[in-house]
């Protein structure tokens, strides 16, 4: 018989753990530059401030887009794995009723007198009925484990994109106040300070959320450990039926 694989927690982990992906390389774009390109002239700010907008806009829609792959791509992983998992549960379950039949059949061979045949009977119906339950225990357990995570994923995900949006609004609006003030003829040094400061604001409050964000992955956590228990505990009760049935089964082949 197959060895009952146990249940793996971490393909969730991997659906999540891409939010650097994202926003990392957004706050890189909402600093003052790369270590690779020239600081920018106060002088001639206004004049480059749309191209600057045009890449730090363009460099959050591909990250964006890398980050929606890598969503499609990990989900793809965990439904695959899941159903591999239901597969081999399903595959243990036919060959354990298979061996389960056949012990039924043995027993009864050493069944002398209508007493102990149904004894036996009652045995076998003890023990089917426990492992219905065991099962459906289980079933539940790992329904409720992935219902949680899927419940997780989308919570996380949808505070990904407010976070995302959220800074994006900030950015904008930077760019807007920026672009007033050279209209306005205000000086070119407190424009280019003042845009600064306004997407370092914004990078600071990302980094802040993202941090947020991060420590909600700890439900997976609590999950699997709800999960862990439920089985366990259903385990030995299925464990403890087994017990009484055979022991009640003993019974009825001693007595005289």
């Amino acid at each position: 018989m197959k060895k009952k694989q146990p249940f793996n927690i971490f393909p969730a982990f991997l659906l999540v753990g891409t939010l650097s992906l994202l926003l990392f390389p957004a706050l890189t774009l909402a600093g003052r530059g790369s270590a690779t390109e020239k600081p920018i002239e106060s002088k001639g700010f206004c004049i480059i401030i749309d191209r600057i907008a045009s890449k730090v806009s363009g460099g959050i829609t591909v990250r964006e887009s890398q980050y929606a792959m890598k969503r499609i791509a990990r989900q793809n992983v965990i439904d695959r794995r899941a159903a591999a998992r239901i597969a081999t549960r399903n595959e243990y379950r036919h060959e354990w009723d298979t061996v389960r039949d056949q012990q039924y059949v043995k027993l009864e061979r050493y069944a002398r007198n209508a007493r102990e045949r149904a004894a036996i009977r009652k045995f076998r119906s003890d023990i089917d009925e426990a492992t219905l339950r065991r099962r459906n225990a289980v079933d539940a357990a790992i329904l409720a484990f992935h219902d949680g995570v899927k419940t997780a994923i989308k919570e996380r995900q949808q505070s990904v994109d407010a976070v995302v949006a959220e800074f994006k609004l900030k950015m904008q609006n930077a760019i807007m106040l920026a672009k007033g003030d050279c209209r306005q003829g205000v000086f070119p040094e407190t424009i280019r300070e003042d845009y600064a400061m306004r997407m370092i604001g914004a990078r600071d409050d990302l980094r802040a959320s993202v941090g947020d964000i991060e420590q909600r992955k700890n439900i997976l956590h609590s999950l699997a450990s709800d999960q862990q228990a439920a089985i366990a505990a259903t385990v030995d009760e299925f464990t403890g039926t087994v017990a009484r049935s055979r022991e009640t089964l003993r019974a009825a082949f001693l007595e005289k």
